[in-house]
């Protein structure tokens, strides 16, 4: 009886060891996640105040007249490589939405062909955190060969897509939160903030309201959410 208890009384600490380990694993995760938040959130601040600041105060009042003129003459294109691309189309269907004719083209896709969409009444957003992404440069090419306004949002004030374009939007330097420094976690949450920054700036420029997003967004939740408030707005009058 007596080795029996000593043998339970043995798994039952075993196990309470494990579970402690587990216990301060979690937690250190839960630490590292808070973290992360924060140091991305200090970035987009740290952002802020850059906007609030020359040059990038005045490129991105250039950018709301470039994105202004093109809508309803022309289209803004709008491009990046890698995880880029996904902040560029998510920044495209962002002002698409409000009523910018706006597209997003894959840097490859571009090379083979889909530069034939692209003319003097249009203008070109290209997004690389290094600025130097090589597979930018047939669009980089085009624009500058048939003069279409190009913009270009990056960290790196000195590589070739800054020095290419017409419109810089050059945004802070700040290193990424993951171990290594190299996955794009900071760079991609600055540009998809000024990406919405951009999108819904521009738009209340272009006069966007309830009633145009009725026509542009008529599926889903938000959808019948925005036919649900024009319907409570047209009763009270």
């Amino acid at each position: 009886m007596v080795l029996k208890e000593k043998k339970k009384n043995g798994s039952i600490t075993k196990l309470n060891s494990i579970l402690h380990k587990k216990f301060h694993r979690v937690n250190n995760r839960i630490t590292d996640a808070v973290n992360i938040i924060q140091r991305e959130s200090i970035a987009i601040e740290l952002m802020g105040k850059a906007l609030k600041e020359e040059p990038l105060k005045s490129e991105f009042i250039k950018a709301l007249h470039l994105i202004e003129k093109v809508s309803g003459r022309g289209k803004l294109v709008v491009s990046g490589m890698g995880k880029s691309f996904h902040v560029a189309r998510k920044i495209a269907t962002t002002i698409a939405s409000m009523g910018s004719s706006t597209f997003f083209v894959h840097p490859g896709e571009a090379a083979h062909g889909d530069l034939g969409m692209l003319n003097k009444k249009d203008a070109v957003l290209l997004l690389s955190n290094s600025g130097d992404t090589t597979e930018l440069l047939p669009i980089i090419t085009y624009c500058k060969e048939f003069k279409i306004p190009l913009m270009c949002m990056t960290r790196n004030e000195d590589g070739i897509l800054a020095k290419s374009s017409d419109i810089k939007l050059i945004l802070p330097n700040i290193e990424e939160v993951c171990r290594i420094g190299k996955v794009p976690t900071t760079s991609t949450t600055m540009m998809m903030v000024f990406g919405d920054a951009l999108a819904i700036v521009s738009g209340d420029r272009l006069k966007f309201d309830m009633k145009k997003y009725k026509h542009f967004h008529p599926g889903g939740a938000i959808g019948a959410s925005v036919r649900n408030r024009l319907d409570e707005l047209s009763d009270q009058k």
